[in-house]
């Protein structure tokens, strides 16, 4: 046998081997060791011996037109069985040898479907075959999986599978993976009796057990020439080694939740992936849950780690929590790498990733990083895009709730261009943090036409539920009021202040440092339509009700109800799953402050953030209680809803008059100032539905 006779191109195709057989003009051709060299192998570690009674029954699959099933038919195994899907490799050997070997089988079939019944032989002799299927390291490994599946279900219990492979890392990854509960296994060097050839060849001998039993592998191979056959092999026996804590986490359990402690430091949750998950099947995933982030409601509570399973898309998700947030990445994963192989379970045939919360944003230049004693830290950052627009915008995050983006604001250029070679630096020839900040301020401006936040649109949209009072007001030149609770950057207040002819609105913002960063950096401002109030703004619209209440019982009447009121302030405690509002915002004696706070034919409107569902089914109920026609709108999968609560009944009997009246909204707001790129409205009121 000669080495540079094998072949190099694709072994998977049928045309291959025919146009092979033709090109050997049907010489025998042997795939890494004669029948001499594997007989005494195969009778010492696999007890394969012609004096057996009755006589073993043999499946050699993929035979192609070696002389192996002749010679072992020679030597006495005459229940032997060839599968080949080449129909002329077939045809040739049955030619070659009907006469001499006539008790021998040879079938046309595909060795990943083969066409026998369970439990159909004693021995599988695979001399090269899922070699071949398999292909390269870098090929779809599928063909290789069905033929080994078929493997198992056709051989009888106790039978042996004896496998003379190359064992290339992808190979035996996969044997050593695929027989493991139930397997007997053992590897051998097979010994090649030519010196000159430079195969080195492999008996992987697996025996069907009659129980579920996991066993380890045993081997006796050359330390110089198989070092790493050894390493995946020693690797596979610590894995089956492990401990009887450890034990229970071998196979995926649906809907399993475990709590335990990793090198008794790292607290650990294993979770199985639910039935009915969308997941990759044996996928096994490490997800690192930063200390910062460990209070949150997605990592703390038990029905957001289960949201974060079904986004990683993982069978079994082992959730680490860190003890600090400063090591790299790549620290942590050599750390962790030894500490949660215990817990992979041991189907899992593919790599174990760690993966890291992020927020998909590209990251740009930090402007600054301030602390305020009642919001914590919080960050202004410019970043690009990722598309192919690249365009610029700024971003204001609370470290309190980092994976809320608290404001989002379309950068432009200041005059049509950026500034190039005109940057203030210091005597070292460097920007200071502030003179950054001073810069990158001269060089782009806040784009107040323009909502960056999908939940921002909405509730924009949603003022069209009072279109028609709005259009009233304007007509009469009735003074139109508004608050807003709650500042971030101040974009929605001015998105309003610079598209509507509102006369009145008044932010209350709790914290000054906050105020300060929306006018340092997001070019909010005061003038007499536009009032900033520091405060609380539950005491606020309290304030508002109480004077209601007490001016009608004097009969007097009032000019300080509202018409408008947003909610859009985010909450200091996201333990409890709300992200935004503030919990007391969405509770009932809030909700009838509200209510009393507003015109008759006004609006109240709340953006709800939570990733567990009780806080939106609750907010739906309260509000439904207190107000007369209450309106959804989804922004966000199940996270982020804007709610619309109505203090009486109107006319919007049906989708099309909400249409109608989203037409008369921009009509309104056009008249005052462009709406080029302001929300599409009338893809907004689409998804907007009415709950009472």
């Amino acid at each position: 046998m000669g080495d540079n006779a094998l072949p190099n191109r694709s072994f998977k195709e049928q045309r291959f081997w025919d146009e092979f057989l033709v090109a050997r003009d049907g010489l025998p051709f042997e795939w890494y060791a004669q029948w001499s060299d594997l007989f005494p192998l195969l009778e010492r570690h696999c007890g394969l011996n012609p004096q057996l009674s009755p006589l073993p029954a043999v499946l050699i699959p993929g035979c192609g037109n070696s002389e192996l099933s002749s010679a072992m038919y020679d030597h006495g195994f005459t229940n032997i069985t060839n599968i080949d899907f080449s129909r002329s490799v077939i045809m040739e050997m049955m030619r070659r040898n009907i006469r001499d070997r006539p008790m021998m089988f040879w079938k046309v079939m595909d060795m990943t479907e083969m066409q026998f019944s369970n439990d159909s032989f004693d021995y599988i002799l695979d001399k090269g075959a899922l070699d071949a299927v398999l292909g390269q390291a870098d090929e779809d490994h599928a063909s290789g999986k069905r033929f080994l599946s078929e493997v198992k279900r056709v051989l009888r219990p106790l039978g042996k599978y004896a496998c003379i492979t190359l064992a290339e890392s992808h190979v035996i990854g996969l044997l050593l993976s695929t027989f493991r509960h139930g397997w007997q296994v053992a590897v051998y060097q097979v010994p090649i009796a030519q010196a000159s050839s430079k195969l080195k060849p492999l008996l992987f001998a697996a025996t069907k057990e009659t129980t579920s039993n996991l066993s380890l592998i045993s081997y006796n191979l050359s330390s110089d020439l198989h070092a790493q056959n050894i390493a995946a092999i020693e690797k596979e026996n610590a894995l089956r080694r492990r401990g009887p804590e450890f034990r229970d986490f071998e196979k995926l359990q649906p809907s399993r939740r475990s709590v335990l402690t990793l090198g008794g430091t790292f607290k650990a949750i294993v979770l199985d992936a639910k039935i009915g998950q969308a997941v990759t099947p044996d996928a096994c995933a490490v997800f690192l849950v930063p200390k910062a982030k460990a209070h949150e409601w997605l990592y703390s509570s038990e029905e957001g780690q289960w949201q974060v399973v079904e986004s990683a898309k993982a069978a079994r998700l082992i959730m680490v929590y860190l003890e600090t947030d400063c090591q790299t990445a790549t620290e942590l994963q050599n750390l962790l790498s030894p500490l949660v192989r215990e817990l992979v379970p041991l189907d899992c045939d593919s790599g174990v990733p760690f993966l890291l919360p992020h927020d998909g944003v590209c990251k740009g230049t930090l402007l600054e990083e301030i602390d305020s004693p009642l919001t914590g830290t919080m960050l202004v950052e410019d970043v690009v895009s990722s598309d192919k627009k690249k365009a610029f915008f700024r971003r204001l995050f609370f470290k309190r709730n980092p994976n809320l983006i608290q404001s989002e604001a379309l950068l432009t250029p200041t005059n049509g261009f950026r500034r190039v070679g005109s940057k203030k630096k210091n005597k070292h020839g460097k920007e200071t943090a502030a003179q950054r900040r001073q810069n990158t301020t001269d060089e782009m401006k806040v784009d107040h036409s323009y909502l960056a936040s999908p939940y921002h649109e909405g509730m924009v949209a949603g003022l069209s539920l009072i279109a028609t009072k709005i259009e009233s007001c304007v007509s009469s030149k009735e003074q139109i009021r508004v608050m807003i609770v709650g500042l971030g950057a101040g974009l929605l207040p001015m998105f309003l202040y610079k598209h509507f002819p509102f006369n009145s609105i008044e932010v209350v913002e709790l914290d000054p440092v906050v105020a300060d960063l929306a006018k340092r950096h997001f070019g909010f401002v005061e003038d007499d339509r536009m009032q900033l109030r520091l405060g609380d703004g539950l005491a606020a619209v309290d304030a508002i009700a109480k004077q209601e209440m007490e001016e009608q019982a004097n009969s007097e009447n009032t000019r300080h109800k509202l018409h408008i009121l947003l909610i859009d302030a985010d909450s200091s405690d996201p333990s409890n799953g709300l992200s935004c509002p503030p919990e007391e915002f969405l509770l009932e004696t809030f909700l009838r402050s509200a209510k009393a706070a507003l015109e008759p034919e006004g609006i109240l409107v709340i953006n709800v953030v939570s990733r567990a569902r009780e806080p939106h089914i609750q907010a739906d109920q309260r509000m439904c209680k207190i107000f007369s026609e209450v309106y959804s709108l989804q922004v966000d999968e199940d996270v982020n809803r804007v709610v619309f609560g109505l203090p009486q009944p109107s006319n919007l009997r049906d989708s099309t008059a909400i249409f109608n009246a989203g037409v008369l909204l921009k009509k309104v707001a056009g008249q005052f100032a462009s709406w080029d790129k302001g929300p599409n409205v009338k893809d907004v009121l689409k998804k907007i539905k009415r709950i009472k």
